[in-house]
């Protein structure tokens, strides 16, 4: 959906805006088209990781799965919250912290499906999950299901109580669910090189 060339340039204006905002210049200001529209309502996520953990331990997971602006401005407005975040947790050396893009396909309804067949339409590792009552949503995505060892009844249900409905609330008529997939690129170090470490299809890239 994108290059590795328009990632790196989307992780840099994370860690433009990031620069902007120590310096105490208002970082949204000025946002810059990347020249390419996206074609669908994709979404996109930001997760910053410690670089000086073994595990590459995550620190903040922050986005919107359905971008209504420009994809350059909701990744500003994205850098923007997670200054503010970092800062509050403590986490003021960013030089430290790892950068990872998570760019998320058009939204999957289900509506067709009945509740009791959503696990055999999923897909773990590559597909993530998100689901939407009433005022009540949340969004978990490809990789979690992965790193938490979980099956399809399992990241249907902890999306759920991750939204604050109940773990069976998926199987109720009401409970809107969507499927989608993402493509993930990252920083080898920080400020580093980007690559691309997933592609859609839950395809691993090699670096």
């Amino acid at each position: 959906m994108i290059t590795s060339e328009e990632a790196s340039k989307f992780i840099s204006l994370v860690r433009e805006t990031f620069s902007m905002l120590e310096r105490g210049t208002d970082a949204l200001d000025d946002v810059k088209p990347s020249g390419r529209p996206l074609n669908g309502e994709v979404g996109v996520y930001l997760i910053f990781r410690r670089s000086d953990s073994p595990s590459r331990e995550e620190l903040l997971i922050l986005g919107c799965p359905i971008t209504k602006k420009g994809l350059d401005e909701s990744v500003r407005e994205l850098a923007y919250n997670a200054y503010i975040r970092l800062r509050e947790m403590g986490q003021t050396i960013f030089s430290k912290i790892l950068i990872e893009l998570h760019i998320l396909s058009p939204l999957i309804s289900m509506k067709d499906v009945k509740p009791v067949k959503y696990p055999q339409h999923i897909i773990i590792g590559e597909h993530g999950v998100m689901v939407e009552r009433n005022f009540y949503t949340a969004l978990i995505l490809p990789y979690i299901a992965i790193e938490k060892g979980w099956d399809q009844v399992d990241i249907l249900s902890q999306c759920c109580i991750a939204a604050g409905l109940p773990p069976d609330a998926w199987l109720d008529s009401e409970t809107k669910v969507y499927l989608f997939e993402d493509e993930v690129f990252g920083e080898l170090e920080p400020q580093g090189r980007v690559v691309r470490i997933t592609n859609f299809k839950g395809s691993k890239s090699e670096v």
